[in-house]
């Protein structure tokens, strides 16, 4: 299989790799076969730019990091790393696969027009949509919208896992449902 086979099979994929260089923007790591890949600093765990900076400098050459491919990019002639790699999504993927389905509790912490985002208590943020407010039509869904404010306690069950547009990183996606009894 080529080189560059392999590198668009990773794509989606965690897998597991080791540190062999730091840089000012990130780290290299080296995940098999000849593949070495880009951790920058922003998709590093963390849900800031404090705690990533933390991360980079805790980090040392030879240091094992789970991490998910989220990107190829056509081959550099300069030697440029062309895979994107995220520790940060590795690990949510990774908990989203493991709460899936799972009733918690949590507060909002922010609402918009589109739904409310939801903190879980154990530093995860996630974000309930609008048609996946408790309701059985768009009207009772956008009424309880309405209803609800900052800080108020909700029980959601995790849906999966899914891409931020802007912000920090990942969020995971959260259905609300009624309280248990």
């Amino acid at each position: 299989m080529s080189q560059q086979a392999m590198e668009s099979e990773l794509l989606g994929k965690t897998v597991s790799g080791r540190v062999t260089a730091k840089t000012e923007d990130g780290v290299l790591v080296d995940i098999g076969d000849q593949l070495v890949g880009l951790l920058p600093v922003d998709e590093m765990k963390g849900s800031d730019p404090w705690e990533w900076q933390e991360r980079l400098q805790g980090l040392t050459v030879g240091d094992e990091v789970l991490v998910k491919v989220i990107q190829v990019k056509p081959r550099h002639k300069n030697g440029e790393p062309n895979l994107l790699l995220s520790e940060h999504e590795a690990n949510l993927d990774l908990l989203a696969a493991q709460l899936t389905g799972a009733r918690v509790s949590g507060h909002i912490v922010e609402k918009t027009t589109h739904g409310v985002f939801v903190n879980l208590h154990n530093g995860l943020e996630g974000f309930v949509h609008v048609s996946d407010l408790q309701g059985t039509t768009t009207a009772e869904r956008d009424a309880r919208l309405r209803s609800l404010e900052d800080g108020d306690g909700v029980t959601v069950a995790v849906i999966g896992m899914e891409r931020q547009c802007g912000g920090y990183g990942p969020r995971i996606g959260l259905k609300e449902v009624a309280a248990a009894a």
